[in-house]
């Protein structure tokens, strides 16, 4: 099972602390969202694809751009950390539905990373979600 460690805020995780503590379950939900190219600086790149995973009752909201030779197919775990328990993780089992939404952006890869990060973060926001985006693309990488 891969495993992606997410560093987040303090009050976010410690929230998620308490939860595990109460034993309340965290309700996530899990798709893609992809932003094709538009016009001439999309030539040669494929679509960027981010797979985010909604922590709902936690009003959190995760963002992964992965790099193409990993796969979220099946469960998945996240491993939540901050800087004040950085020893101590909170995992997290999740899986992607099917749903994919999709828009395009003129731009190459990272300006279209950029467009839906924004985009993302924004809708989350006015929905009083903390959204955390993580590009994971040159982890999966050898160098």
């Amino acid at each position: 099972m891969i495993q992606i460690v997410c560093f987040i805020d303090p009050e976010d995780y410690w929230n998620l602390d308490s939860m595990k503590e109460q034993n309340i379950r965290v309700n996530f939900y899990g798709y893609t969202f992809e932003v094709e190219g538009l016009g001439e600086a999309a030539v040669g790149s494929n679509a960027v694809r981010v797979r985010v995973v909604e922590l709902l009752n936690a009003y959190i909201a995760v963002g992964l751009a992965l790099p193409d030779n990993i796969s979220l197919d099946g469960e998945f775990q996240l491993n939540f950390i901050c800087q004040d328990n950085p020893s101590r993780d909170i995992p997290l089992v999740c899986k992607l539905s099917d749903e994919v939404k999709r828009t395009v952006y003129k731009g190459d890869d990272m300006e279209r990373l950029e467009y839906v990060g924004f985009s993302l973060e924004k809708f989350y926001e006015s929905k009083g979600v903390t959204f955390y985006l993580y590009d994971l693309r040159r982890s999966g990488q050898s160098r």
